[in-house]
């Protein structure tokens, strides 16, 4: 997850998705579904600013479709879940506004 996160700040976005989509198989094999979720969505967001349209726009839809299947009794998890998504949800507007622009 940090590493993920370090990846990005370096301006390395493919590796820092990678290292997300990594995280959130971990995340998911151990039974944490809320940071499987924001690892997920994190690997997205980070594929967007790697400028593949196609692949960050897949993925971006896969993870925003599970954030309604998210449970848990921490609400701070859940908020962050919640923002995450948000995050999510703004980059997957920029490529599509992007790719609805280079067409017209």
């Amino acid at each position: 997850w940090e590493w993920g996160t370090s990846l990005r700040k370096a301006g390395d976005f493919r590796g820092a998705s990678k290292a997300h989509a990594l995280a959130a198989l971990s995340f998911k094999d151990i039974g944490d579904r809320p940071r499987s979720i924001i690892s997920e969505l994190d690997a997205g967001i980070d594929m967007a600013a790697s400028n593949d349209a196609k692949e960050a726009r897949e993925m971006l839809e896969s993870a925003i479709k599970k954030t309604t299947q998210t449970e848990s009794r921490d609400v701070a998890l859940l908020q962050r879940v919640v923002a995450k998504e948000g995050e999510a949800r703004l980059a997957l507007a920029s490529l599509l506004w992007e790719i609805n622009d280079g067409q017209g």
